[in-house]
């Protein structure tokens, strides 16, 4: 019987770059005829696959095909549809790392990814040519291929994975995060991607050596944000925070000491202190918990000065602020001027706190004048102990210490006044001690008691009439109580009369009350004091017969009378006178030449007369 039966049309499987091709009835002859009218045939083999290649149909345009069984018989013919004959551009990896293996190829195409292995992984770009592979199909530190093949079954070229890198970078480190910016490290290259407390977020790209920066701060102050870091893979590290951002800067640093001792002041408690010397170079420290911090030895050299700043914890830099010009050099030791029961003084340094210690530990200030003078009353030193001195000047060095020497608290008995006359003002004192008069005026003068304690001022500075006082000061400058002088009497008395120099005695008159003052020719003295009506004898008489001597009058106060001759002493008692007449003419006689004839009645009566230069005596009636 025969086959009037045509064959199924052909199906058209493939048109495109690599060839056409499609199915029909087994053993038939497939015809495909281009938009010109030419044609090609090929023999469908026993599974019914045909292909022709190449491609008989011009790229953009379309023919068609018949199938023609072995009867002759035709099937309808079918069009090829428009030939595709270009390939896709090879597709884009654009990730590929512990996240999958992504990129970009012709939209709707076929991506095809073979590791290293020769496994397969096929997925489809989407309407935007984006295609994702989760998880990654290339083992970490492997690479694999990429096609992309198009509708029509064109292939792209082979693009490389490159080699996979699915370890994520290490986290991030804030180093600060202050009024400066935010920083830190990271991998080196990696793009850190800031996330503040509301969600923003703001990146940048880690540097050579791993350091990052981003300013200004992103992160508000007192709020916290996170910190990854996205290698040139595109792994993601572990997110970290960024602590609580501190914007704010701490106070400018205080110096309270900038001398031998060091540089010294307050800070930020924490904060690290940075000295900057006047040549640029920096020293740094750590201010304690109560914010005090210091540096030994001064790094600023004397004489020049440098700026201290304070850097908190979260690095945000203090204002600076001047160390002062430095003071290295120290006072020089002060001087104790007196350490008595006045107090204790000296000189020192002008303007330098002067520090007393006593022999028990205790302290006591004070502060030396403009003129360099200080003085502490009453006397911290006890009496027979005794302390050290230092002064400190403004800067805070500290002197040498000095001895205060022993105190002497004790003042000197009060003087006593011996003499206050013509001669002098003299007395006793404490040996050594400094006399000091004072006149009715004010005026003073000073003398120094010897070493027996006696001193003497010649002239007496006391006038005439007055008086004054005196005082008595130590070697440790106590004074003694005053005490006066006494009404001064500088008027010697008037020089003795002898009115008797004979073998009774001898005797005559003086100023009332003074001591009369007897030297015979050999030197030797004796006296007397005249009595209220101002007489005087010594008997037996001092002077010896046939010599003389003097005789002077020294008052209350000590003046001293202009001396007299006793004249020549006569010892010897003339002769008894002679009566030659006792009548009623009178009674006369001899006797010795100028004598003091005495007649004594028998009443006890006396009459006297003198016997003339020849002897004779007379007394009428």
């Amino acid at each position: 019987v025969p086959d009037q039966t045509s064959p199924n049309a052909p199906v058209v499987t493939e048109n495109n770059a690599t060839g056409l091709a499609g199915t029909a009835e087994a053993g038939s002859t497939v015809t495909v005829t281009d938009a010109s009218g030419n044609t090609v045939t090929t023999i469908a083999d026993s599974t019914g696959h045909w292909s022709i290649t190449p491609n008989p149909i011009a790229d953009g345009t379309e023919g068609t095909v018949t199938a023609t069984d072995e009867a002759g018989n035709i099937s309808d013919p079918i069009s090829t549809g428009l030939a595709d004959l270009t390939a896709p551009d090879a597709p884009v990896v654009d990730e590929n790392n512990a996240a999958g293996l992504s990129g970009t190829a012709e939209a709707g195409s076929i991506v095809t990814v073979t590791d290293a292995s020769g496994h397969t992984v096929i997925t489809v770009a989407d309407s935007t040519g984006h295609w994702l592979i989760t998880p990654n199909p290339i083992a970490d530190g492997t690479e694999g291929t990429v096609t992309a093949t198009d509708a029509a079954g064109n292939i792209s070229n082979e693009t490389s994975t490159g080699i996979a890198q699915k370890t994520a970078p290490d986290a991030p480190v804030v180093d600060e995060n202050n009024a400066a910016g935010l920083a830190g490290t990271a991998e080196a290259g990696s793009t850190v991607t800031v996330t503040d407390a509301s969600g923003h977020t703001v990146t940048t790209v880690a540097d050579s050596t791993g350091h990052w920066l981003i300013s200004p701060n992103p992160i508000a102050e007192g709020t916290e944000g996170t910190v990854t870091a996205t290698d040139a893979a595109g792994n993601i590290s572990t997110p970290v925070s960024t602590g609580t951002a501190d914007l704010t800067a701490p106070d400018a640093p205080v110096v309270d000491e900038n001398n031998s001792a060091g540089l010294a002041g307050t800070a930020e408690a924490g904060s690290t202190v940075t000295v900057t010397d006047a040549s640029g170079h920096t020293v740094t420290a750590t201010a304690d918990s109560a914010g005090h911090w210091s540096i030994t030895p001064n790094p600023i050299a004397d004489g020049t000065q440098g700026t201290v700043t304070a850097t908190d914890a979260a690095g945000n830099i203090s204002a600076p602020v001047s160390t002062g010009l430095a003071d290295l050099t120290a006072p020089d030791a002060p001087a104790v001027d007196e350490n008595n029961s006045a107090g204790l003084a000296g000189t020192a340094e002008a303007g330098s706190t002067v520090t007393v210690t006593d022999a028990s530990g205790h302290t006591v200030t004070t502060t030396a004048d403009s003129a360099g003078q200080w003085s502490i009353t009453p006397n911290p030193i006890a009496n027979g102990t005794e302390g050290t001195v230092t002064a400190t000047d403004a800067a805070g060095n500290v002197s040498a210490p000095v001895s205060t020497g022993t105190a002497d608290l004790t003042a000197p008995d009060a003087p006593v006044v011996d003499a206050n006359n013509a001669a002098g003002l003299a007395g006793t004192a404490e040996a050594g001690s400094i006399v000091t008069v004072t006149d009715a005026s004010g005026n003073t003068v000073t003398a120094t008691a010897n070493s027996a304690g006696h001193w003497s001022i010649t002239p007496n500075p006391i006038a005439d009439g007055t008086q004054g006082t005196v005082t008595a000061t130590d070697a440790a400058g106590n004074s003694s109580a005053e005490i006066s002088t006494g009404i001064a009497d500088t008027v010697a008395p008037n020089t003795p009369i002898v009115t008797e120099n004979n073998a009774a005695g001898l005797a005559g008159t003086a100023e009332a009350g003074s001591t009369v003052t007897v030297t015979d020719a050999l030197g030797h003295t004796v006296t007397t004091t005249a009595d209220s009506a101002g007489h005087w004898s010594i008997t037996p008489n001092p002077i010896a017969d046939g010599t003389q001597g003097t005789v002077t009058a020294t008052d209350a106060a000590g003046n001293v009378s202009t001396p007299v001759s006793t004249g020549t002493a006569d010892l010897t008692a003339p002769n008894s006178p002679v009566v030659d007449t006792n009548n009623g003419a009178g009674l006369s006689g001899t006797a010795e030449a100028g004598s003091t004839v005495t007649i004594t009645n028998a009443l006890g009566n006396t009459v006297t007369t003198i016997a003339d230069s020849t002897g004779h005596w007379s007394i009428s009636p």
